[in-house]
């Protein structure tokens, strides 16, 4: 493992006092191969009497190597969504939770890939216990969280936990707002003229960052006017709205094929990229999932819905809130001093409260 010094500077570009650094590990792709990832580690100003670890996914959503987390949080503003989100960690921070941030997209900047979102996230946390500067252990306590394009990482890990880092003490968890099922996102995005317009985009990014994984997902079928959205793309960061000058449409409208998700090389790919996965289900004693019922980009159908049941009947041990207020986006902000709420508690020893309604299962 490799580390440097950096400047922590996660809102706006402004220089904090904390001392960062970034981390070089080892990690794998989705065949298994040895790849080098990134993580940036954040040391609190003032100790927790009993340390935690927070390793906090961004909603990276993008296939631009700059768009990482690893730039956003030493000073680039490039990603605007990160930008958006990164105020959501600090008050763990001041908690005394220490933090790291990792680029779990990889190398090759591969959105929505899950193995690989999944595996550099848990070698991620294995780097941040093992960099002495931290004062952390092998037995530290350990937390995961994650909105949107970040929940696909945090579920992911949760979900690859028990096979690929077991030895890692991870005690909580929350994702909101999850793409479980792409295929059901995708179509949503088809057909609805809300949704449409907002973020088609963001999804066409998703399918060109898992086709970098799985160069048979789309890489047979794309058209002219596919290539060219790939190319323009490719090193872009992703915004909530499109831009005029990115792709819109739908997405046959960029395939040489009328139903692309009904196509023999996605039929392939799509039970490697959904969840939940067969006989993989989240092993951490608190997980909490939440997912708005008024979301307008992934419906809870192909979210929260799809996961929890699968994952209650496996015996995961979740609280999952349906919340019946907030588009997506709202909905994030909205949870956020929860979700802070529910770390402070599990790192106090104390229950942590959820809102009105809320299942646990197990």
């Amino acid at each position: 493992m490799k580390s440097r010094s950096v400047t922590y500077a996660p809102v706006g570009g402004v220089p904090m006092s904390n001392s960062a650094w970034q981390l070089q590990f080892g990690s794998h792709d989705v065949n298994g191969n040895p790849i080098a990832a990134v993580a940036t580690v954040v040391k609190p100003l003032f100790a927790a009497s009993s340390p935690h670890l927070l390793s906090f996914q961004f909603a990276e959503d993008s296939l631009g190597s700059i768009c990482a987390p690893s730039h956003t949080v030493t000073g680039s503003t490039s990603n605007a969504i990160s930008q958006s989100e990164s105020p959501e960690a600090l008050s763990l921070l001041d908690s005394g939770y220490t933090l790291v941030y990792p680029d779990y997209e990889g190398p090759y900047s591969e959105y929505a890939a899950g193995t690989v979102e999944g595996q550099i996230t848990l070698d991620g946390i294995r780097a941040a216990l093992h960099f002495t500067q931290l004062g952390l252990s092998a037995t530290t306590p350990v937390g995961m969280w994650g909105y949107s394009g970040g929940a696909i990482a945090t579920a992911w890990a949760s979900t690859l936990e028990s096979s690929y880092a077991p030895e890692l003490n991870i005690v909580a968890i929350a994702h909101g707002g999850t793409p479980a099922v792409l295929e059901g996102v995708a179509n949503n995005i088809d057909t609805d003229t809300v949704a449409n317009e907002a973020f088609f985009s963001l999804v066409l990014t998703a399918i060109l960052g898992i086709n970098r994984a799985y160069p048979t997902f789309a890489t047979p079928m794309l058209n002219a006017k596919g290539v060219a959205a790939a190319q323009s793309l490719a090193n872009s960061c992703g915004t909530l709205s499109p831009l005029s000058s990115t792709p819109s449409g739908t997405i046959p409208d960029y395939t040489t094929v009328s139903n692309p998700f009904s196509a023999p090389n996605v039929l392939a790919v799509l039970p490697l990229i959904d969840l939940p996965q067969a006989k993989k289900s989240p092993s951490a004693p608190s997980i909490f999932v939440y997912h708005s019922q008024l979301d307008e980009l992934i419906p809870i159908a192909d979210g929260g819905d799809a996961i929890v049941p699968p994952w209650c009947a496996a015996g995961s041990h979740i609280t999952y809130y349906r919340g019946v207020t907030g588009d997506h986006a709202a909905f994030e902000v909205t949870m956020a001093p929860i979700v802070v709420a529910y770390f402070e508690a599990i790192a106090n020893g104390i229950a942590p409260v959820f809102p009105l309604g809320s299942t646990t299962c197990n």
